[in-house]
């Protein structure tokens, strides 16, 4: 049984703009890029995590990128972001201990490749379903935490270097 998605066009509409901020961000300076940044990946935390559980019995179609694709991106988001790309987290606030470096282009290059993908799928015409049920479950397993960090770290930075 399909589940109504009330808040899928605005889930896909976030989507697309944080991939064609991702693709852009050499038009902004860096404070401009992190402001944009910060307001989508607000977004689509909250679109995320408020999107409903659907039936679907089928993965999207295998990841098309190739690793030179992704370090392409990684390597063109920490330029953009010198100095400021990495930053000290914990993985798991409940387990450990110890500080361990992270990085901010990784973050966002994680989220970029895992929206793209379904958006690449849609346009492929794959079923919504399946598109949503794979977006949600990677949000709850791997780019919600990505997204998460990547806020945190982006207030950090604004709080102390943007005129507010």
């Amino acid at each position: 049984m399909m589940m109504k998605v009330d808040n899928w066009d605005r889930l896909v509409e976030a989507a697309q703009k944080y991939c064609d901020l991702i693709e852009q961000r050499d038009r902004y300076n860096l404070n401009g890029f992190l402001r944009h940044c910060i307001i989508l990946l607000s977004r689509l935390i909250h679109e995320s995590a408020t999107l409903e559980l659907v039936d679907n019995d089928e993965d999207l179609p295998p990841k098309t990128r190739t690793h030179e694709e992704w370090a392409k991106l990684f390597d063109g988001l920490g330029e953009k972001l010198g100095k400021f790309d990495k930053y000290l987290m914990v993985f798991d606030s409940y387990k450990d201990r110890k500080a361990i470096y992270g990085s901010l282009s990784d973050d966002l290059a994680d989220i970029y490749w895992e929206l793209k993908d379904g958006l690449t799928a849609l346009e492929e015409g794959t079923n919504k379903a399946r598109v949503i049920w794979q977006w949600r479950w990677m949000f709850w397993t791997h780019w919600g935490r990505h997204a998460n960090s990547a806020v945190r770290v982006i207030h950090d930075y604004l709080s102390e270097n943007a005129e507010l």
